[in-house]
C-alpha cells in the first residue's frame, strides 16, 4: 500500500511539474521557513539551474530590490492572508509582474504559500495609453480638464498661482473663417502657452477657448507672467491653407 501511494504521489507530482512548465508564470510553493518547496522551470530566467532553487531560501533566490518589493506581501500572506504585490525583476528589465501569494492553510495554521506571478506589462501600457488619452485634449495635446482636476487633487499644499486665460473674438473667427480655422488657433494659442511653460508650471485647456497655467509663483509674479503672456497672445499670425489672420 505505501508503495503505490508513493507511486501515486510521484506521477502526481510529475503532472503537476509538467503542467506548470508549460505556462509562461512563476510558479512556487514557499514554506513556513521562507524557502522554495517547488519552482517550475519559468525560473531558468532567474537561475539556470532550476533544481538548486527548491531549498533554497527566497533572499537567496531574489536580489535585494526584488526582496524588498515583495517581502511584505510574503510576510502577510504567512500570516494566512492572500495578497497580491506588483513587482520588476533584474532578468526581465522593463517588465512588470503581478505577484499573488496564496496561503496553504490546514485549520488555522498556514503551512506555506502558493506563489503565482504573470507578466503584466502589456495591460500597464495599456492602461497608461487609455489614461493618457482620457486626460489630454485631442486637439492641442495639453492636459484636458480632468486631467488638471487629478494633478491638482494630487497635492496637499499647491504653493502656485492659477492663471485662467480664454481668447476674446473667438467665436468671431469661427463664424467668419470656419471651425477648422479656428481649431488652428487653439493649436498656436497651446503652442505659445507651452513655449511659456518653465520647469513645474504646466498648461491646459479646459473646454472651448478656455486655457489655464499653473505656475509655481506667488500672486505678484504671476500677475507678471500674465502680463508678458498677454502681449505675447496679441497679434499672434496663424494660417489655415490659404487663410491667414492674427489673433
Amino acid at each position: 500500500d505505501n508503495e503505490y501511494e508513493m507511486r501515486v504521489i510521484t506521477d502526481r507530482s510529475r503532472q503537476l511539474q509538467t503542467l506548470t512548465d508549460s505556462i509562461p508564470m512563476f510558479v512556487a510553493y514557499i514554506d513556513r521557513e521562507r524557502r522554495f518547496q517547488f519552482a517550475n522551470r519559468r525560473f531558468q530566467v532567474i537561475r539556470a539551474d532550476v533544481d538548486s532553487i527548491v531549498g533554497s531560501s527566497v533572499d537567496a533566490v531574489f536580489s535585494n530590490e526584488e526582496n524588498d518589493q515583495m517581502g511584505d506581501a510574503l510576510a502577510q500572506s504567512l500570516d494566512g492572508n492572500r495578497v497580491s504585490v506588483e513587482v520588476r525583476l533584474d532578468a526581465l528589465p522593463g517588465r512588470t509582474f503581478l505577484q499573488i501569494f496564496t496561503p496553504d492553510k490546514e485549520d488555522d495554521r498556514t503551512r506555506g504559500v502558493f506563489s503565482v506571478s504573470y507578466d503584466i506589462t502589456e495591460f500597464k501600457r495599456r492602461e497608461e495609453n487609455l489614461t493618457q488619452i482620457a486626460q489630454t485634449d485631442p486637439l492641442t495635446e495639453l492636459p484636458n480638464r480632468r486631467s488638471v482636476e487629478h494633478m491638482l487633487a494630487a497635492q496637499v499644499q499647491y504653493q502656485g498661482s492659477l492663471l485662467v486665460i480664454d481668447l476674446d473674438g473667438f467665436k468671431a473667427i469661427n463664424d467668419q473663417y470656419g471651425h477648422a480655422a479656428g481649431d488652428e488657433a487653439l493649436k498656436a494659442v497651446s503652442g505659445l502657452l507651452q513655449a511659456h511653460c518653465r520647469k513645474n508650471d504646466f498648461a491646459a485647456r479646459i473646454g472651448g477657448d478656455e486655457f489655464i497655467m499653473v505656475v509655481m509663483v506667488d500672486v505678484t509674479a504671476a500677475r507678471e507672467i500674465a502680463e508678458r503672456l498677454l502681449a505675447a497672445l496679441k497679434g499672434v499670425p496663424v494660417r489655415y491653407g490659404k487663410i491667414g489672420f492674427y489673433l
